[in-house]
């Protein structure tokens, strides 16, 4: 969804920033985007221990035996 929306958005978002304020203002205007963004990511992605091992099977492998 992001990569669709980015795209209408942001010539928007800059053009209404650039009239308005200064060209510096819109790095300012996305900090709480970025916050936001950041603590969403921190909430929702699952915690995984560093010395827990999740494994990665071959299932296509499975279904061929080479003898």
């Amino acid at each position: 969804m992001t990569t669709c929306f980015a795209p209408a958005i942001g010539p928007t978002y800059g053009g209404i920033i650039l009239h308005e304020f200064n060209w510096n203002q819109i790095f300012l205007f996305l900090v709480p985007v970025l916050a936001c963004s950041f603590v969403t990511g921190i909430i929702s992605i699952p915690q995984r221990r560093i010395g827990q091992r999740t494994g990665f099977k071959f299932k296509f492998m499975e279904s061929h035996r080479y003898d």
